[in-house]
């Protein structure tokens, strides 16, 4: 969880660089995004789990922990739908 904090605030404390670059840098960062995630997959997948426990544990209903469950697919969906923003 760490690791995704720290994801967050470097690019929290770049949104204003961010906003302001031409859309070819935008779409590099977009497309450095969907490989990573693709890359990071396994390890989304076994973080997810935990998520997912500490759900329950808190009595958060099935159907909602069905969407919030990523497998393979689901986070090759997503890959997949940050390249088509690309396009």
């Amino acid at each position: 969880m760490n690791k995704v904090l720290e994801i967050a605030k470097k690019a929290k404390e770049n949104t204003k660089f961010i906003s302001n670059a031409s859309t070819e840098i935008k779409n590099k960062i977009l497309s450095d995004i969907s490989k990573h995630i693709a890359a990071a997959a396994e390890e989304i997948m076994e973080e997810n789990k935990k998520d997912l426990a500490a759900s329950r544990k808190e009595g958060i209903s099935e159907s909602l922990i069905d969407r919030l469950k990523l497998d393979k697919e689901r986070i090759e969906k997503k890959a997949k739908s940050i390249d088509k923003v690309i396009k």
